[in-house]
């Protein structure tokens, strides 16, 4: 879990603190193990800054496939949308959509990242 907290908190100083909409990719393709607590961890949004989104994950190999799949089973109540893509082009589509609804629903008063 160590692994998992570190790259949230490097996440947060690359995003301007300013922006409340967030979206993230992650592409797990080399992924092959996700512990327990590191699994929780992430679904938890525990640490993320602002109003998540969406969360894609993008894989184009079998491996990281089925984890994604297995973490979206198995993680099926959340307070954002996360779903799995096997192309960047569809993930970036479906992100769009979802921080354009977010800017909408305000008036684009705040910032998107």
């Amino acid at each position: 879990m160590v692994a998992a907290k570190r790259l949230v908190l490097a996440i947060e100083r690359m995003v301007d603190p300013n922006v409340h909409y967030r979206a993230c990719i992650f592409d797990i393709s080399g992924i092959v193990f996700v512990d327990v607590d590191a699994r929780a961890y992430f679904e938890s949004g525990t640490d993320f800054g602002g109003q998540v989104m969406g969360v894609a994950l993008l894989s184009e190999s079998f491996i990281g496939s089925n984890i994604g799949n297995l973490f979206l089973e198995m993680n099926a109540d959340r307070d954002y949308p996360v779903r799995f893509f096997e192309s960047a082009m569809s993930v970036e589509h479906w992100l769009r959509k979802n921080l354009k609804q977010a800017r909408s629903s305000d008036n684009g008063r705040r910032h998107v990242a």
